[in-house]
């Protein structure tokens, strides 16, 4: 199930500061989930594909 619709993070130059995209608000039921980010196409600024991923925040509904 897509999450969400697809996030451009094309940088001219390294930015450490990156792109916050907001997944919204999902039911998760208890046990193991699993993320999986794909890469869709590119920007045609850009010269080659590169993926960082920094870190992901998990919190409860209505905080």
């Amino acid at each position: 199930q897509a999450l969400g619709e697809p996030v451009d993070c094309y940088r001219a130059s390294l930015d450490t500061t990156g792109v916050v995209a907001t997944l919204g608000t999902h039911d998760l039921a208890a046990g193991p989930h699993r993320l999986r980010l794909e890469v869709v196409g590119k920007n045609e600024l850009g010269s080659d594909y590169f993926i960082a991923w920094h870190s992901i925040a998990l919190r409860p509904a209505g905080d």
